[in-house]
């Protein structure tokens, strides 16, 4: 299982980051979806080549919420991507960026993103990991 997260979790970092700077920067909403769809399989397919090599194998519920949750924390960082890159893309900022980057900004940035498009790109991401563990 070690091995199935870790490739998980390689395969996260990327999905991250091309979630999170589609997310802010580019301002996607809705699209985030797709790319939540597409990133989620890309994680469950991750799992599964760490899981078995390539092996037959049946489906296991185990390797599957492994990616379900590796596909959570995927979310959370590229939340993490999108708060730090608006912070950094921020046109006409007065004060310097570590002064805008915060823990109460981020808690702030994770509630805005709760009531937008972006929660349902959590919510694909997951299921299609789930999905893609097969």
């Amino acid at each position: 299982m070690a091995r199935a997260a870790l490739f998980g979790l390689a395969a996260a970092v990327h999905v991250a980051l091309v979630y999170g700077v589609l997310a802010d920067p580019f301002g996607l909403s809705w699209g985030l979806i797709i790319v939540g769809l597409v990133g989620g399989f890309l994680i469950g397919a991750a799992v599964v080549r760490g899981a078995f090599n390539g092996r037959f194998h049946l489906i296991v519920p185990r390797v599957r919420w492994l990616a379900a949750v590796v596909a959570v924390v995927c979310w959370i960082g590229a939340a993490l991507v999108a708060y730090v890159s608006s912070q950094v893309f921020y046109q006409g900022a007065a004060t310097p960026l570590m002064d805008r980057l915060s823990v109460s900004g981020l808690i702030d940035y994770l509630n805005s993103t709760v009531f937008s498009p972006s929660i349902l790109g959590l919510a694909a991401m997951a299921f299609m990991a789930w999905r893609g563990a097969k």
